[in-house]
């Protein structure tokens, strides 16, 4: 299995990408600058900052490392993020006299900020009139944490305080020389330590509260951006730009203001590509060879593979076929199984997940860790039948929870499996739904055909995924994706419909799990209202994402009649009738209208059934 950290081995190859920013950072001209690594979750942009940080690391060059998600919870990001700079810069240089002078001046003056800040928030006059024993309590109540402060504050008579104050809450000129005596100071730290320059790599950046975002950028440009200093951002650019859209709106007829203050603040965006459908093909491979080999030996693999690729760009690099090639040496038999099992699921994982490097590493490590569990049990399950199986689980839960019905009451070998395996038309209601589904019938006749093997050992193994339970696909799915989920999930209709028009362009594992969640919560929302507007949005989903219109029809008909609104009838017909998907909704009608329990649902059931017939 493969941890989820970051890494500086390139599975993906990002040579030219490291490079890229190697050379603008030797250019002393292009100094100071920031420079934001742009991608989705999980496609590798803390790798991408640890390659670049190995390759350009050196005695001239100090480099340091900021987690803005960290710091998410402190009252002043700019301050947690100065003083981190600081103190990092003074622990890797030997400081002389004045190089001291000068980082105690810093200091101090960032916990001058900080109380600055709270004079602001409180009001001069209570801090003022107050004295010192109103500030001694203010430091052991807001700032209980920061030790620095509260040393400030017995090294410095009431005077001291009371003059700063003042001159902080009630002249902003005073405040501006601040921001300019702190970035010269700053400066000549550099300068004092002999640090050439000083690269300063901020990750995680799109997990953090907006203004978390905006205060750490404002940090960057009014404290610290100073000659020689470079700052590489990784985010999603996505959410960066809703962070400074939410501090500058869009003015209606104007130029768009957040836009051109993100320009500023971020001099070179660098976006990562998602992987193609053949460089996925190579990351598995590469990470199922890294599991068989010691580290030189797998370096010369990796090697091989990527220099293949320089001369291949658009092609497949290393596969089953010439991996004998590659690795120079004889084949583990395991490893050749891997390869197999690859070449049988890369296709679906690179369009499902878009390419996501993470995404693919997840669905890996799931799958290894059953095989490892069986193994425990005593239990043999074969890669390559439940690697099929996972991919139905992953994109077409309530497919894979029908299968489970299936079989589970035929011996673990399904006779609707068979009959999909064996025919392309069917007015069989249990499976027609399939037929008519492409991503359905691409899965069912993809080797290894299923049929014939007794499927209940492998989904005992899965059984996490079978019961409706709220947040099991939460952590599966991206932050946008659950920025989405959010939205859609609100009491707001506007927000609702911006939720389900965020999901466009997202990559199908991200719609299915924010599908899955929702489903979940049809089955365990008591409120009937909040039951409704879920399951209408769900049917807005199906609009945008027509391959889950099967999906929906599958967890309708297993979902309890008493569950369904007679409001919800109408919608049903309108946004079904005259589709493909007709004669699965008219079996959904009829089981409705069957129900002697619930009499305003079968009038309304069979009102639509009679305008279909």
């Amino acid at each position: 299995m493969w941890n989820d950290n970051d890494t500086n081995i390139d599975l993906i190859d990002y040579t030219y990408l490291v490079n890229a920013v190697a050379s603008i950072l030797e250019d002393d001209e292009m100094l100071p600058i920031t420079i934001g690594v742009y991608g989705d979750w999980g496609s590798g942009k803390s790798s991408l900052m640890r390659m670049i940080e190995d390759s350009v690391s050196n005695e001239e060059t100090l480099c340091i490392k900021f987690n803005g998600w960290l710091f998410e919870g402190y009252d002043d990001a700019k301050g947690a993020l100065m003083k981190n700079i600081i103190e990092e810069t003074i622990k890797n240089r030997t400081l002389g006299e004045k190089a001291k002078k000068i980082a105690r001046k810093l200091l101090k003056n960032i916990d001058w900020l900080k109380l600055a800040k709270t004079a602001a928030i409180h009001g001069a006059t209570f801090l003022t009139t107050g004295g010192i024993g109103n500030l001694a309590l203010l430091a052991g109540e807001s700032f209980k944490t920061d030790k620095g402060l509260n040393e400030v504050l017995k090294s410095f008579s009431a005077g001291d305080y009371d003059d700063y104050i003042q001159k902080l809450s009630g002249n902003d000129s005073e405040l501006e020389m601040g921001i300019r005596e702190f970035h010269e100071d700053f400066g000549n730290l550099l300068k004092e330590t002999k640090i050439k320059k000083l690269v300063v790599f901020i990750d995680d950046l799109d997990r953090c509260l907006s203004d978390t975002v905006i205060a750490t950028l404002e940090a960057i440009k009014l404290f610290l951006f100073a000659p020689n200093t470079a700052f590489i951002i990784g985010a999603d650019e996505q959410l960066i730009q809703y962070a400074v859209s939410s501090r500058f709106p869009k003015i209606p007829g104007e130029m768009e203001v957040s836009r051109d203050y993100l320009e500023k603040l971020i001099q070179i965006p660098l976006r990562i590509p998602p992987m193609s459908e053949f460089e996925v093909e190579t990351y598995i491979n590469l990470l199922f060879t890294q599991q068989y080999f010691e580290v030189s030996k797998f370096e010369e693999i990796r090697g091989n593979v990527i220099k293949l690729k320089n001369d291949n760009l658009f092609s497949s690099i290393f596969n089953s076929e010439n991996a004998k090639d590659l690795i120079n040496d004889s084949i583990p038999p395991k490893l050749i199984d891997d390869l197999i099992l690859s070449r049988q699921i890369f296709p679906v994982l690179s369009a499902s997940l878009n390419g996501n490097p993470r995404q693919c590493k997840r669905f890996l490590n799931t799958l290894l860790l059953r095989v490892q569990m069986a193994d425990k049990k005593g239990i043999e399950l074969e890669k390559k039948i439940l690697a099929k199986l996972m991919l139905l689980e992953y994109f077409k839960l309530e497919s894979f929870r029908q299968l489970f019905g299936w079989q589970v009451s035929q011996g673990g070998k399904s006779k609707e499996l068979k009959k999909l395996e064996t025919v392309k038309e069917s007015d069989d209601k249990n499976i027609k739904s399939w037929i008519e589904d492409k991503w359905l019938m691409n899965w069912v006749n993809q080797e290894p055909k299923l049929s014939d093997i007794d499927l209940r050992p492998y989904y005992y193994f899965a059984r996490e995924s079978l019961s409706q339970k709220i947040g099991i696909t939460v952590s599966r799915i991206s932050i946008k994706a659950q920025e989405a989920l959010k939205d859609i999930l609100s009491k707001s209709d506007s927000l609702t419909t911006r939720g389900i028009t965020q999901l466009v362009g997202l990559p199908h594992s991200d719609v299915s799990g924010v599908f899955q969640e929702l489903t979940a919560r049809v089955s365990q929302e008591e409120n009937k209202n909040e039951r409704s507007k879920i399951l209408t949005s769900l049917l807005k989903i199906t609009e945008k994402f027509e391959e889950l219109a099967s999906e929906l029809l599958v967890f309708l008909e297993r979902l309890p009649n008493k569950l369904i609104g007679v409001s919800f009838v109408p919608k049903l017909y309108s946004r079904f009738i005259s589709k493909s998907n007709e004669g699965q909704m008219v079996n959904i009608l009829k089981k409705w209208a069957s129900d002697p329990k619930n009499k305003a649902l079968v009038k309304a059931a069979n009102n639509y059934l009679k305008k279909i017939n």
